[in-house]
C-alpha cells in the first residue's frame, strides 16, 4: 500500500496521486511535483519529508528522492548512475563517469566505490548520497565530443583512451567488448578507428 496513514492534507493527497501514477523506482526532485497546481515549493519540500519518515519515499540525496521498489519488505536504494544523470538531466549538463566508477559500469569492477568522480561540461559539484557514496564531478569540456552522442558509448570510449589499448588485460578487454556488444554495436563513424579496430579484433575473440 501506499499508505498506511490518515492523509488530512488537501496537497499530501495530490502527491500521493501522482505517486501512484509512476512506477517504482523513479528518481524525482522537487521539480517533477510542481505540475501540482496551487502547491508551493515549501510545501511540496514539508510533503516530501513526511513521506521520506512514513517510508512512502527515501531521500537520495540533497532535494532528490526516490519512489522505491520494495524487494523482502525492504525500499531499494535507486542506482547511483540514475541519479546522476537525473540532476544532470535536471541541470542541463552531461556527466562522463571515469576510474574506478567507470570499471564499475563496464562491468569490470564487481562493487561501486564510495568516492565516485565523474566529469561534466557544467561546473564543480559534489554530491553526497544518503547510502554513505559521495560523487565528486569535475568539469572538463574534453570528454564530451559532440561528434559522440551517446553517454555510454562515450564513457566506454573515454575509458580506453585514458587506460591505453596496449595496458588493458585480457579479461578486461572481454568486458569492455561484451558491454560494446550490449550497446548494440553502435555504428558511428565518429569513433575513433584505433578504437573500432580495438573493438572488433577482441570481438572475434570473444565470440569463439
Amino acid at each position: 500500500m501506499i499508505t498506511n496513514f490518515i492523509i488530512d492534507d488537501s496537497g499530501m493527497y495530490k502527491v500521493i496521486n501522482l505517486l501512484k501514477t509512476i512506477k517504482r523506482g523513479t528518481v524525482l526532485t522537487i521539480d517533477d511535483f510542481r505540475e501540482i497546481k496551487n502547491l508551493s515549493y515549501t510545501h511540496i519540500r514539508t510533503i516530501l519529508v513526511t513521506l521520506c519518515a512514513k517510508d512512502v519515499l527515501i531521500r537520495v540525496c540533497r532535494g532528490v528522492y526516490c519512489y522505491p521498489i520494495i524487494e523482502d519488505g525492504k525500499p531499494v536504494f535507486p542506482s547511483i548512475y540514475l541519479v546522476l544523470t537525473k540532476i544532470a538531466e535536471k541541470d542541463n549538463y552531461e556527466i562522463c563517469p571515469v576510474g574506478e566508477y567507470a570499471e564499475y559500469l563496464l562491468g569490470i569492477r564487481e562493487t561501486i566505490p564510495n568516492n565516485i568522480l565523474c566529469y561534466n561540461n557544467d561546473k564543480i559539484k559534489t554530491i553526497n548520497f544518503e547510502n554513505g557514496i559521495s560523487a565528486k564531478i569535475l568539469p572538463s569540456k574534453r570528454f564530451f565530443s559532440p561528434l559522440i552522442k551517446d553517454a555510454n558509448l562515450r564513457m566506454l570510449i573515454n575509458y580506453i583512451n585514458a587506460i591505453g589499448i596496449s595496458n588493458i588485460s585480457k579479461k578486461n578487454k572481454e568486458k569492455l567488448v561484451e558491454y560494446y556488444v550490449n550497446l548494440g554495436k553502435p555504428n558511428d563513424t565518429k569513433i575513433p578507428s584505433k578504437i573500432v579496430s580495438f573493438l572488433e579484433r577482441n570481438e572475434t575473440s570473444y565470440n569463439r
